[in-house]
């Protein structure tokens, strides 16, 4: 019990959720979540999908940068971009 209690007194900065709520900052886990749902389950978990492990990774990672607005930046960073 006394380390916990050590623990929550060194993270009391990480843990002052009042402040972050006030500063408009979000402290669940609601948006990551969403985050992978939105990137991730409605891409690669459609009917009759079966993915490689390195092939779901590249496409994740161009629609990564898509949704980031980093397209035209991997896009032309790509292998093949420079021929």
């Amino acid at each position: 019990m006394k380390a916990l209690i050590t623990y929550i007194e060194n993270q009391d900065a990480r843990l002052a959720y009042d402040k972050f709520r006030a500063a408009g900052l979000d402290i669940g886990s609601g948006m990551v979540e969403l985050a992978c749902k939105h990137l991730l389950a409605m891409r690669t978990k459609r009917s009759g999908m079966r993915w490689s492990k390195a092939g779901s990774q590249n496409v994740l990672s161009i629609r990564a940068a898509w949704l980031n607005g980093e397209w035209d930046a991997v896009w032309n960073n790509l292998p093949f971009a420079a021929a």
